[in-house]
């Protein structure tokens, strides 16, 4: 549970529930569009523990709703309290929530289209490249990574990290196009240990799943293979449990 003020934050109760539906079923018949289509989803959210709400003013009933286990699904607010900064608390809590998951990545489809200037207000990406768009490339989908700083001793040794992404292709083939993502990170080394100031995060898409990946500190090739394999999380190129790799430090020396 958080408390900012007078505003509550914390999982639904059956009261919520039905205070929710309630003014989702009011928005429906007054607007015809709200998220009461999908109250059979809110109702199991419910159930399972996974929707959060928002209380105003002491004494005030559910406002707003954010539900979702690795992003979120769906935020909405009431209509009468919408543009008070109510959707920006509750997403913003849900934020530590999926980062102390561990969660790297969030992927959000932007429904409806108008909610696309909140979600570039929480500083969310929208996907320009249409193989991103899960199939559907008449809809918006947004990402935002969610970065994290890394502790370097004062005494360690400056070293130069880049950190590449690549299509397969460029396995076989030197030639074959630009890299997807280049990283180039501040670092520290103590002897075979190279700490990034800031992790280094890389989200797949469906065309790109066999990614290759090449690592290298103080111009040396420490590693280039696909991103996936176990020689990679050797040299510290782990994968997190929702698909996106990320390093905060690389290992030399490793034998290959």
């Amino acid at each position: 549970m958080s408390k900012t003020k007078s505003i509550t934050i914390r999982k639904s109760t059956d009261v919520d529930l039905r205070t929710i539906l309630k003014w989702l079923k009011e928005e429906e018949d007054s607007n015809g569009h709200s998220f009461y289509c999908n109250r059979e989803i809110i109702k199991r959210a419910h159930q399972g523990g996974g929707l959060t709400v928002l209380i105003g003013k002491q004494g005030e009933k559910a406002i707003a709703f954010a539900l979702g286990d690795r992003t979120i699904d769906i935020i909405a607010v009431k209509e009468s309290k919408r543009g008070l900064g109510y959707g920006e608390l509750l997403f913003n809590y849900m934020e530590v929530i999926f980062r102390e998951k561990g969660v790297n990545v969030l992927e959000i489809e932007c429904t409806p289209e108008t909610s696309v200037p909140f979600w570039e207000r929480m500083n969310f990406t929208l996907y320009q490249d249409e193989h991103r768009f899960h199939g559907q490339p008449d809809k918006k989908f947004a990402f935002k990574v969610l970065g994290r700083e890394n502790y370097v001793p004062s005494d360690w040794q400056s070293a130069g990290v880049e950190i590449s992404f690549h299509h397969e292709g460029a396995l076989y083939d030197e030639s074959f196009g630009n890299p997807i993502k280049v990283f180039k990170p501040l670092a520290g080394r103590k002897n075979n240990t190279v700490r990034l100031v800031d992790r280094v995060i890389f989200r797949a898409a469906s065309a790109e799943r066999d990614a290759v990946v090449v690592v290298k500190v103080d111009g040396k090739e420490i590693y280039k293979d696909k991103a996936k394999y176990p020689e990679a999380a050797a040299c510290g190129v782990l994968k997190d449990s929702y698909g996106a790799f990320f390093v905060d430090e690389v290992t030399t020396g490793i034998k290959r």
